[in-house]
């Protein structure tokens, strides 16, 4: 049976599949292609894509030292040269000679199975920084057999991998190699050894190669932070196919049709890979298609779906796709036979997502917003140094309201009697959440950091204080040190900016150190005098001073509830959300404005 197309993508790739498990594993929940009791499983996923008239190839992986025993279920990481990643850290053993004609093997198996299962082609994954890669790499291979020193040697396991791969599937079956061409590292190797390793792979029977860069030592340029660019890495795409003859694939950070386009039209690849992109909204190339593009929920590169989900054991998760990981929960949205009138309080990220999701459920859906424009928090949160990707979130949120028909009052600050006025059916709390102000002696003194992102309030002296070192706390240090102030960070925590993702966390503190944003941690702040605060420092009860003219507050926030007790004496049905539930982030509070909406029948 073929369906109509879906989403549109012409190609899919399945992601990293081990050949070596448990020890080549890089996640927890990580596909397997090491045996062929997985085809059967595999073959469903195939017959499932090419219903829909779309093809798909399987990417076949080691981690090498890129993984942690905890992913390889305590069996011993193995690696050229026994070098520990930077990042994960553990000490892999160096493979014996025998050992690596072994891991050859394995590849060409998986790959035989990769044909049993009825894929289109086959990715030997060469990048971002897996066992491939640590053998063409000098920063991790120190051999002295023929898999180490020269570059010839350096070149020889992925070639033979390239060989064996053939020899299994036979030469009418596509070979894809995906590599990073830069490591943006020393020790490691560049753009001009890169181009040189895709020559070779062409001569050694390569159909395609999907050009990168970066590992896990250069992790931000890997996965891209909002501070880069969209399509940074095409101009390796471009120098790789000015001297190959096969086709040519462009990735990373490529989140908007005229930037596809545009590499294509230049002639920078043949052809272009979303990753991202696509868990964020998988209709994109639909959309891109007909000429939608303003109707896409672009991807603003928080790296959730990866550092706050993939690595740490959990399943997928997206920051602006509530539906990510719920797939089969909202396969099909049902139109209610009974519609309600819906009221919907706050127009934040919660709340918006509410709105849309009652109003597609075919609902008469009403928002109120107390301020002049809808966004929430999200709009203070845009205001910090690249930040201003948070933008299109509530852009597309208020687009989707308006393309479901929700009715959007904004100035509007609701009361009881609005409520009894209205007269819903149901209510769906959003009302967000307030800075917390803590009753420190002459926390008068100090500047609200909501009121400075808002413009409402500006820093006076050269020397600030921030109490606070989270997120908010930590962002508004890092505005305020580019604008040229001296700023200090007072936290009773042990770490700065501890909730942001791990990767652009380890990028942003190198910035604050850069800037010379100092710190003092593990203080609890006693008072604000007018030249300074007084803290006790936790571990050792010692007191302490930081002089400082200007103090910005930063200690989080507290959810807004003050309508529940009316909501409970008019006996309204109300479901709480957001912040106004509990102060945590985009992510859970569009995932709860979903469900709300969904929930009202």
């Amino acid at each position: 049976m073929r369906h109509a197309p879906r989403g549109g993508a012409g190609l899919i790739y399945t992601g990293n599949c081990s050949v070596d498990y448990p020890r080549g594993k890089d996640v927890a929940n990580q596909l397997r292609v090491d045996d062929m009791k997985y085809c059967a499983g595999l073959n469903k996923l195939v017959e499932r894509v090419h219903a829909y008239d779309a093809r798909i190839f399987c990417q076949i992986h080691q981690s090498g030292n890129q993984t942690t025993t905890e992913h390889s279920e305590g069996v011993p990481l193995v690696s050229p040269s026994g070098v520990p990643s930077p990042v994960c850290k553990t000490q892999p053993r160096v493979m014996s000679n025998q050992e690596v004609w072994d891991m050859i093997d394995k590849f060409a198996k998986a790959a035989h199975w990769v044909k049993v299962a009825g894929f289109d082609g086959i990715e030997i994954f060469g990048g971002h920084g897996y066992i491939i890669e640590q053998f063409m790499s000098p920063a991790t291979n120190f051999r002295h057999d023929e898999f180490g020193g020269s570059f010839e040697n350096r070149m020889r396991f992925p070639l033979e991998i390239v060989k064996a791969v053939r020899r299994e599937v036979g030469y009418d079956f596509p070979i894809d190699f995906r590599i990073s061409v830069d490591e943006f590292t020393d020790p490691g190797y560049h753009l001009e050894e890169g181009v040189k390793m895709c020559q070779e792979l062409e001569r050694a029977g390569v159909d395609m190669l999907h050009v990168s860069g970066g590992y896990y030592g250069s992790m931000e340029r890997t996965f891209e932070t909002p501070t880069f660019p969209q399509g940074d890495k095409a101009y390796l795409a471009e120098a790789v196919k000015k001297v190959v003859n096969i086709p040519v694939i462009a990735v990373g950070n490529i989140r908007t049709p005229d930037v596809a386009e545009d590499i294509l039209e230049k002639g920078q690849a043949d052809l272009v890979a979303l990753g991202r992109t696509l868990i964020a909204d998988p209709e994109w190339p639909n959309k891109a298609r007909l000429g939608h593009a303003n109707t896409i929920r672009r991807c603003i590169n928080c790296l959730h779906c990866q550092g706050d989900t993939i690595h740490p054991g959990l399943g997928m998760r997206c920051t602006v796709n509530p539906l990510v990981g719920y797939e089969s929960e909202y396969k099909h949205i049902l139109k209610t036979n009974s519609p309600k009138n819906v009221m919907v309080i706050g127009g934040g990220p919660a709340g918006m997502t509410a709105a849309y999701s009652a109003a597609k459920k075919g609902h008469h859906v009403t928002i109120f917003e107390q301020s002049d424009t809808l966004g929430g928090q999200m709009k203070i949160a845009s205001v910090p140094p690249y930040k201003k990707i948070v933008r299109h979130v509530a852009e597309w949120q208020i687009g989707e309201m308006k393309r479901c028909h929700v009715t959007i009052k904004t100035g509007v600050k609701v009361n009881p009697a609005m409520i009894k006025e209205f007269k819903p059916d149901d209510v769906i709390l959003a009302t967000g959440s307030l800075p917390s102000i803590p009753p420190i002696d002459g926390i008068d003194r100090a500047i609200s950091s909501w009121k400075l992102l808002e413009g409402k309030a500006k820093v006076p002296t050269k020397d600030v204080i921030i109490l606070g070192g989270g997120e908010t706390g930590s962002e508004v240090a890092d505005m305020l040190a580019q604008d040229g102030h001296d700023v200090t960070i007072v936290d009773m925590l042990p770490e700065l900016a501890m909730s942001r993702e791990r990767v652009s966390r380890g990028e942003f503190l190198r910035r604050l150190k850069k800037e010379n944003v100092k710190s003092v941690m593990n203080a609890v702040v006693t008072k604000i005098t007018d030249d300074g605060i007084t803290y006790v420092e936790k571990n050792s009860g010692h007191n302490g001073f930081v002089a400082g003219k200007s103090v910005v507050i930063a200690l989080g926030q507290k959810p807004v509830t003050d309508l529940q007790d009316t909501l409970d004496e008019m006996e309204v049905p109300y479901q709480v959300i957001g912040d106004a539930f509990e102060v945590r982030n985009i992510a859970s509070a569009n995932r709860m404005g979903f469900d709300a909406g969904q929930q009202i029948q």
